[in-house]
């Protein structure tokens, strides 16, 4: 693994929780995974998930993956099976195209903490303007607008925009928020917004 702090060691893809791994599958750079189900609407590395959240003990969880492994089909089979899945994403192909549309041609431009979704096979798709901070080379107020720094101590940091991908699905009980609250804004002003902009509204 010449990209990682520790360069030998064995590679394996767990679900856990609160620091302590409930199951786990190996991986081989000479044999790839050790034989697993693949499901024929998932890819390979989605039926691997699949697989991990099936051996919980119980139905009814909800699980949080990094952008590696979340896609659209993986969390239509999770909901399917009976759990919740969140996660950040990559553009994919079942991604909305006007999300993806709104990183292309406005991600420098949306205020921050600008927030908008849309439902695709009752998968919530969202896109959420947050700020990062730049590598040194680009830390000159020449190169980015007043706009774009945050105080922090006694320095000003540049904070470039940048729009995040986040897909959520559900199985949602009788008194929580559902899809529609979000939509129409219930529930919504303790997180900080007044409303989730839907796509193509």
């Amino acid at each position: 693994m010449p990209n990682k702090p520790i360069k030998k060691g064995y590679k394996i893809y767990g679900i856990a929780d609160h620091g302590y791994i409930y199951n786990w599958v190996w991986s081989s750079i000479g044999v790839g995974l050790q034989a697993l189900f693949k499901h024929p609407k998932l890819t390979a590395t989605g039926s691997l998930v699949r697989s991990l959240v099936l051996s919980l003990p119980r139905k009814g969880l909800s699980v949080y993956l990094d952008n590696y492994f979340t896609s659209i089909p993986l969390f239509e089979e999770l909901r399917a099976c009976g759990y919740g899945a969140v996660g950040t994403t990559r553009p994919h192909a079942q991604l909305p195209s006007n999300v993806t549309h709104l990183k292309k041609r406005f991600a420098t431009s949306l205020p921050w903490n600008t927030l908008c979704a849309k439902v695709v096979e009752n998968t919530l798709c969202l896109a959420w303007q947050d700020m990062f901070t730049p590598p040194k080379g680009v830390r000159n107020r020449s190169v980015l607008p007043q706009a774009y720094f945050r105080r922090t101590s006694a320095q000003a940091v540049p904070c470039v925009p940048t729009l995040k991908y986040a897909i959520l699905s559900h199985r949602w009980e009788a008194e929580e928020t559902t899809f529609e609250d979000l939509q129409n804004g219930t529930g919504m002003k303790k997180a900080g917004y007044e409303k989730i902009r839907f796509c193509g509204e």
